[in-house]
């Protein structure tokens, strides 16, 4: 409906770095699906090579690894059910239940007065996310302790502040990305220098 127009600002972090958000804004009902399907595919691998063992949840093996080894992800969907085929709906519906857990969030805009899809109604949404509604022209918090309180979200800075934050987080991310770090985190510790023997092979950090 909005051809992308909402996201375009956060669509330049791909001048920093491509890998940073998608190579397009999905419109169309078949590019929506395949963006769907392939981070509904990155949960399955996510789960399989890292939630094992003691490791409920990405962020579970990354503290224990002492390193981001998965960047996390945030989805945006916006004018659901808007261009959302079945196949794309099952997929969503796979992300909304199992995607947090794998490091993937989703910000979700949809129409509560159409059903969003067989797989999740509206209503189980407040068992798997923060759940805001539009309610005589305010924004109501959908939980029992808050929904009592009156919510006001924080105003959008201009344009030319924004694309300022934008450029700061780009510039950040490639840094982070270039993966430097200290020698000692990966050499062994003074207290275990010369303690070993060398008589069935040697070993060498790279």
């Amino acid at each position: 409906m909005g051809q992308g127009r909402n996201v375009e600002l956060i669509m330049q972090l791909a001048d920093h770095d491509e890998h940073l958000v998608n190579s397009k804004v999905g419109i169309e009902s078949s590019d929506i699906e395949t963006h769907l399907a392939a981070l509904a595919d990155h949960i399955e691998r996510i789960s399989q090579n890292y939630l094992v063992g003691p490791y409920t949840t990405l962020d579970e093996y990354q503290t224990h690894a002492g390193k981001i080894s998965e960047p996390y992800r945030i989805l945006v969907v916006l004018d659901v059910p808007y261009e959302l085929n079945q196949a794309a709906a099952h997929h969503l519906a796979t992300i909304l239940q199992h995607g947090p857990r794998c490091g993937i969030y989703t910000i979700l805009l949809t129409d509560a007065s159409d059903p969003l899809f067989p797989h999740i109604q509206t209503g189980d949404l407040a068992q798997l996310a923060t759940l805001f509604t539009w309610e005589d022209e305010h924004f109501v918090w959908q939980d029992e302790d808050y929904r009592p309180c009156r919510l006001v979200l924080d105003a959008l800075p201009d344009r030319i502040f924004t694309g300022y934050l934008i450029d700061m987080v780009g510039k950040a991310a490639v840094e982070a990305h270039q993966g430097h770090f200290a020698f000692e985190r990966i050499a062994p510790t003074a207290e275990t220098w010369w303690s070993r023997q060398s008589r069935e092979g040697i070993m060498i950090p790279l």
